[in-house]
């Protein structure tokens, strides 16, 4: 393994990720910050299938995942709104490839004075 100042390559992606998952404050507004996770994500698992953190990426893994179906699921909500059947079925479509089962994410409760600004 390569190692740097005592921490191998798996200790330093892992803080890369870990630094963007703790980045993660508003779902409405980081759709690259969550894809960009979920790719390093990707290269971590394919990199270091043994890690002893892997347990760890897989769970933040498939928090971001819920994340995603839900932000693809508040977009098609907001293109039925807009009349814009296609894009709305496109959307819905894309959170489920996200998450199998969106029905069985939990809604957020968002303050009243950010729900305003989602």
């Amino acid at each position: 393994k390569l190692q740097i100042d005592g921490c191998t390559e798996d200790v330093m992606s892992l803080g890369d990720i870990k630094a963007k998952f703790m980045a993660f404050k508003q779902h409405f507004r980081e759709q690259k910050l969550i894809n960009d996770t979920i790719s390093d994500i990707n290269d971590f698992i394919k990199k270091h299938p043994k890690s002893s953190y892997i347990h760890l990426v897989k769970t933040m893994q498939s928090r971001l995942y819920i994340s995603k179906a839900t932000l693809d699921l508040e977009i098609a909500s907001l293109y039925k709104r807009k009349d814009k059947p296609k894009a709305s079925k496109y959307y819905t479509l894309k959170s489920k490839n996200a998450w199998n089962d969106t029905k069985s994410i939990a809604t957020l409760d968002i303050p009243w004075y950010r729900k305003i600004f989602e």
